[in-house]
């Protein structure tokens, strides 16, 4: 196994491997990687993971009922190398597709305090606050 890609959570870590299976240690796990079973199970290949740290990312469109509402803290998304972005945090750990995106081919995510950003194989930028709800 080659790691590819880590990520720092509050309490916990990510990596992907060069096959695209993600990893994780810490709250929730042991202090050995465990392979996320979801995406595995789900033929679910990625290559990109990141993680709000901080704070509640306030108001955040899709993420209930295809209402606003706040990203807890802790949440992370992940991106297939089809393009589609999963999420999920402590109180929800099965990771959900998130519909907002789900019409265009996604190549990099990122979070921080203040949004969510988006970049499609086109090169344009979505924040999460320019997407339209469904």
């Amino acid at each position: 196994m080659k790691l590819v890609r880590v990520v720092c959570g509050l309490d916990k870590t990510f990596a992907i491997d060069d096959s695209g299976r993600l990893f994780f240690w810490g709250k929730g796990g042991g202090v050995f990687p465990e392979l996320v079973k979801f995406f595995a199970d789900n033929r679910i290949v990625l290559v990109d993971v990141a993680v709000l740290v901080e704070r509640n990312l306030r108001n955040f469109p899709g993420t209930h009922n295809s209402h606003q509402s706040d990203l807890p803290r802790g949440t992370v998304m992940y991106l297939s190398d089809v393009g589609e972005v999963y999420w999920s945090h402590n109180e929800s750990p099965t990771p959900k597709k998130f519909d907002p995106i789900s019409d265009r081919f996604i190549t990099s995510i990122a979070l921080s305090e203040v949004t969510a950003l988006f970049l499609d194989d086109q090169g344009q930028v979505y924040s999460a606050y320019s997407l339209p709800l469904s």
